[in-house]
């Protein structure tokens, strides 16, 4: 149950030490709240909100690359570097599937 509290408390922080809600930095978090940071922003960003539109895959995308080293954990940004063409296949896919 701990783990679980962990990646709830701290997928906010930040690589480098200047995000919420304790500062920490680099790998004081753990490696599941490392990844979960990364899943929640890119999801975050590519969702619609009632504030504003999502936005397209590849602008969420640069903006990952964009925090490797400052927001996220360099390691983690280049495997979802890797990963990403077959989620986008995905979701494409699942976007077909599921038009109304």
């Amino acid at each position: 149950m701990a783990d679980y509290i962990d990646v709830i408390r701290h997928h906010h922080e930040r690589w480098d030490g200047k995000g919420y809600p304790s500062g920490l930095k680099g790998n004081e978090t753990s490696f599941f709240a490392r990844l979960t940071s990364i899943a929640d922003a890119f999801d975050a960003m590519t969702s619609s909100r009632s504030y504003r539109v999502a936005l397209p895959l590849e602008e969420a995308y640069k903006n990952i690359l964009d925090g490797k080293g400052t927001q996220f954990d360099p390691d983690l940004v280049n495997t979802f570097i890797k990963v990403f063409p077959k989620w986008v296949d995905y979701h494409k896919n699942y976007h077909e599937l599921h038009k109304k």
